[in-house]
């Protein structure tokens, strides 16, 4: 080998030699650099609290409840009933958070951190007005909750009282005494907390108690109507349940006489009813309208499984009359309707003390056994009602006209105790009532 190929050999090892030399130092270099940087964060040590106080900046009252948001760590803190907030655990170094509070300005603030330190912020209640808002309808219908009873639905409730009639309308129900004492419950609520109008006249009656249903014969009205709801109050501050309105037929516009027969039997106590009714009118210059109608209904001792109970019949009579007269632009009406019932209630019902509840209850059979029978005898109750009302209407032009009418009516609840040898009641009611109406 010449001392040429020799020297150049001896020349490309020494540049390879320099080339991993360098590399190594480079890479050494790097090595120090970031082990630096290690122990200097690792020396750190990030234990400083940060303690803010959010205040209001008019009255300096503190705000509790504020939002702290450190968004760079996406961490958040809230203000305690005195305002202030504890960061703890923090480095030095410069922060920034971005705080908040309900009806204030966001602020955004920044912070150099060399030690533990207080700060106070300052926000700016802003005082927000809304514009003008205008809410403009058109009315469609009555703004009122209303089902209405009537035709064939009326027509299968025939023979049962007024109470029970209504369950066929959705949300009413009926509380009930045996099998002949009724009141509708609306909404959970019932006696003097729903309003029973009939004929256009206010129902005042005695039915505080569940032995005290109202006076109305479902057959002299046509149609009923259960309003319930908020609307229900333009009736009386005491319909927070509902209100029932029971309509009778309008009169006949032609010349004929109708007339109307119906006929109900229970076989459980071997009751019936029959109302009958008769309608007429003439085809004169001023034409009158009449209507008369009538039910009776009476029922024996009622039967329960293996027995039947005592004392438990009925008998009611029912009698309404109307008549109309119309001509022209004016029109007149007067009516009157007679309620008259007597009930009979199970002795066993009617206890004096604890010892009569407590053998009612554990007896077997009924303490007061009975036969079948139509008689009543004490304890029960006597009830009469009527209505007497006149008015009428003038029609002066296509958009003006006035109605009126006024009516009485009397309302009288005898109640006969059990253990009594005297004839006469022990409770009895008398209230009268006129009303008036102008408009």
């Amino acid at each position: 080998m010449s001392g040429l190929d020799s020297f150049k050999r001896i020349m490309k090892l020494a540049c390879i030699f320099a080339t991993s030399f360098l590399f190594s130092v480079r890479y050494f270099l790097l090595f120090l650099l970031i082990f630096s940087g290690l122990r200097q964060a690792w020396g750190q040590e990030c234990k400083l609290t940060l303690q803010l106080t959010i205040l209001d900046d008019h009255s300096r009252e503190p705000l509790a409840g504020a939002t702290i948001e450190w968004r760079a760590k996406e961490k958040i803190w809230f203000s305690e009933s005195n305002g202030r907030v504890n960061i703890t655990g923090l480095c030095a170094g410069v922060y920034q958070f971005t705080v908040s509070h309900i009806g204030c300005e966001t602020r955004v603030i920044e912070i150099t951190l060399n030690s533990n330190a207080a700060r106070e912020v300052l926000l700016h209640h802003v005082k927000v007005e809304l514009g003008e808002v205008s809410v403009v309808g058109v009315k469609s219908g009555e703004a009122q909750v209303q089902e209405i009873l009537r035709g064939t639905k009326l027509f299968a409730t025939r023979g049962l009282n007024l109470a029970q009639s209504l369950e066929a309308v959705n949300g009413v129900r009926t509380l009930s005494t045996g099998a002949t004492i009724g009141k509708p419950i609306i909404q959970g609520l019932h006696s003097n907390r729903i309003v029973l109008i009939t004929n256009g006249v206010k129902l005042e009656s005695q039915q505080w108690g569940t032995d005290h249903a109202p006076e109305i014969d479902p057959y002299a009205s046509d149609k009923f109507t259960v309003v319930k709801g908020a609307s229900s109050v333009r009736y009386g501050a005491e319909a927070i349940g509902g209100v029932v309105i029971a309509e009778p037929r309008p009169f006949l516009h032609e010349k004929e006489i109708k007339g109307e027969l119906n006929l109900a039997g229970f076989s459980n106590n071997g009751m019936g009813v029959i109302s009958g009714l008769i309608e007429g009118s003439n085809d004169k210059k001023t034409q009158v309208g009449w209507r008369v109608q009538g039910t009776l209904k009476k029922g024996g001792t009622i039967r329960i499984p293996g027995y039947w109970l005592a004392n438990t019949a009925m008998d009611e009579g029912n009698f309404s009359a109307a008549v109309g007269i119309q001509k022209n632009q004016w029109n007149w009406d007067a009516s009157f309707s007679y309620f008259s019932t007597q009930l009979g209630f199970y002795p066993g019902a009617h206890v004096d003390n604890l010892d009569d509840l407590n053998n009612a209850i554990a007896s077997d059979k009924p303490l007061f056994p009975g036969e079948f029978t139509y008689n009543i005898d004490r304890p029960y109750q006597q009830a009469k009602h009527w209505i007497a009302k006149a008015g009428g209407k003038v029609i002066w032009n296509n958009r003006h006209q006035t109605s009126f009418w006024v009516a009485h009516q009397e309302n009288h609840r005898d109640e006969f105790d059990a253990r009594s040898f005297n004839p006469f009641p022990e409770l009895s009611l008398n209230m009268g009532t006129t009303s008036t109406e102008i408009m």
